[in-house]
């Protein structure tokens, strides 16, 4: 069980990753910019988030932190900057250190959703249910069509064995994305787990169909292996 949800809990937020959803990229650059970015010194707190996104994404981690620091020494009350390093901490592991930068963005700003979002995986990776429950809660009274939220608080649910409001969420995400693969396979895993094999079945084929169109393999493999438990379970 917990290694089934601690997996949910990776990918219930699918833009953990930096630089994924516009939430913690710096002001917009002209694509000349961001070519001189590479090959000049970067001179205010926006120039090295936006370094420090680049380089993340090419696999530099330590060099995307050190940007990162340097823009917050430059500009301490950056929200943009604790949230980029709290994500970057939190797929490292680091959850403690993690929570410490979302918190420091909300302290900042009251209203900004990633970092509840954000907090509350972090939280869910440490076991801590109950607290990520009430930091998705909060994301969701910011705004109701958080597809994120609804899944992640689903996934924390299910985790404390509330599989009817785990069920609702999952619900509730996929009304407002049909598309959605990490909800039809948390849906499917709550299914399975109160003894709905058919539908579980099916939902975990919709999320392969998902993550087979989205070329993504790991995840597509993923459903494949929970239907075919599911089948040797049959026979």
């Amino acid at each position: 069980m917990k290694a089934m949800w601690g997996a949910v809990a990776i990918f219930s937020i699918t833009t953990a990753l930096m630089g994924m959803d516009g939430s913690v990229s710096a002001q917009p650059r002209e694509p000349r910019e961001q070519a001189n970015a590479q090959i000049i010194a970067q001179g205010n707190a926006g120039d090295f988030l936006n370094r420090a996104l680049q380089r993340i994404q090419q696999g530099d981690l330590r060099g995307g932190l050190e940007d990162i620091n340097q823009a917050l020494r430059l500009n301490p009350n950056y929200v943009q900057a604790y949230q980029a390093r709290a994500n970057l901490l939190s797929s490292q592991g680091n959850q403690q250190a993690a929570i410490a930068d979302y918190s420091q963005a909300l302290r900042l700003d009251a209203g900004f959703v990633p970092a509840y979002i954000g907090r509350a995986s972090a939280q869910s990776a440490m076991g801590n249910n109950e607290a990520a429950i009430d930091d998705y809660s909060r994301a969701l009274k910011l705004n109701n069509n958080n597809v994120q939220a609804y899944i992640g608080r689903g996934a924390a649910y299910a985790a404390l064995k509330d599989f009817n409001r785990a069920l609702n969420d999952l619900n509730q995400a996929l009304s407002r994305d049909p598309s959605n693969g990490a909800a039809y396979y948390n849906r499917g895993g709550v299914l399975q787990l109160r003894g709905d094999r058919v539908n579980a079945m099916r939902d975990f084929q919709q999320a392969a169909e998902i993550f087979r169109q989205q070329q993504n393999p790991e995840l597509y493999q993923r459903a494949m292996t929970r239907i075919q438990l599911l089948q040797m379970q049959r026979n």
